[in-house]
């Protein structure tokens, strides 16, 4: 199962600030995002999309904002983000 992450970087995000990173299970990504959280304080970031759940339908990574990173950077322009 591949798991996909789209990390928007920074206070004010754009286009070019928004990444996606794939990884081979949720315990990767998991571990990413671990990274990512001690690093908050230093930097900013939203994580976007849906949930990501497990095979059993349990969520493991909550996500900031559900939705696409189009309707995210409106969300951000309109200060709803």
């Amino acid at each position: 199962m591949s798991i996909e992450v789209t990390i928007a970087w920074g206070e004010s995000p754009d286009k070019d600030s928004i990444q996606t990173y794939t990884f081979d299970s949720i315990r990767d990504a998991d571990h990413f995002l671990w990274g990512v959280k001690e690093g908050n304080g230093w930097l900013d970031y939203s994580i976007i999309g849906g949930d990501i759940k497990d095979e059993n339908g349990e969520t493991q990574i909550f996500c900031d904002y559900d939705g696409t990173k189009e309707e995210y950077l409106i969300a951000v322009e309109e200060g709803r983000a």
